[in-house]
């Protein structure tokens, strides 16, 4: 499913009740760390920018299980920024946007 439109299926995420969402997310943080998102810059940047969101609007929609499955990736992505095609004029730096997603996860908002 992420693998075909990763972009438009993360935006769904944002509005599902947390049964669905933490089954999706964890496929979202499935597909977004394995080798078939090689090259998938707007996928790769819009889970970054979901786990962020989260973490500053929805948190309690996670189970602590896809908490630490969505901020693991968050941290293998920020450091796989080429991995992802991810040109930084465009997409920005992906390891500023883990800081600020390390900041929120640490103050639990």
């Amino acid at each position: 499913m992420f693998e075909s439109h990763a972009l438009y299926y993360q935006e769904g995420l944002q509005s599902m009740p947390p049964v669905p969402f933490n089954f999706y997310a964890r496929a979202f943080v499935k597909y977004i760390t394995s080798d078939r998102a090689q090259g998938d810059s707007d996928g790769a940047s819009s889970f970054l920018y979901l786990v962020c969101w989260l973490l500053k609007s929805n948190r309690t929609i996670m189970d602590p299980e896809t908490e630490k499955a969505l901020l693991g990736a968050a941290r293998q992505i920020s450091q796989r920024q080429e991995f992802y095609a991810a040109d930084a004029d465009i997409y920005g730096t992906f390891a500023e946007r883990y800081a600020e997603i390390e900041q929120l996860a640490a103050h639990g908002t």
